[in-house]
């Protein structure tokens, strides 16, 4: 069974955040420094992937973070696939999904 967040509609939103759009992601670093994020998302280009960066305020801790996610994908197996993908190349992620 997949995790599944909850993230408000997109169109209710015109400033919409990366990350949002439907489908499948996976969520491959959540860092409190844009450069850790930066560092992650240069990783995972030279892996042949492409990266998107947004920052969120944590609900419980009230910071700042940055999060690093790649994706979307359409289907459920293509992103179970990608991300066992990953764990092969020592990378971990958690699959999420956006209605």
């Amino acid at each position: 069974m997949l995790p599944n967040i909850k993230v408000a509609n997109p169109d209710d939103n015109p400033n919409q955040i990366p990350g949002t759009q439907s489908g499948f992601w996976l969520q491959i670093g959540v860092y409190y420094t844009e450069s850790a994020a930066k560092a992650m998302q240069e990783r995972a280009q030279l892996l042949g992937m492409e990266a998107i960066i947004w920052t969120r305020v944590s609900e419980q801790t009230n910071k700042t973070l940055v999060i690093v996610a790649i994706g979307p994908y359409e289907e459920k197996e293509e992103v179970i696939a990608k991300q066992q993908e990953l764990q092969k190349l020592k990378l971990d992620s958690v699959i999420y999904t956006v209605y």
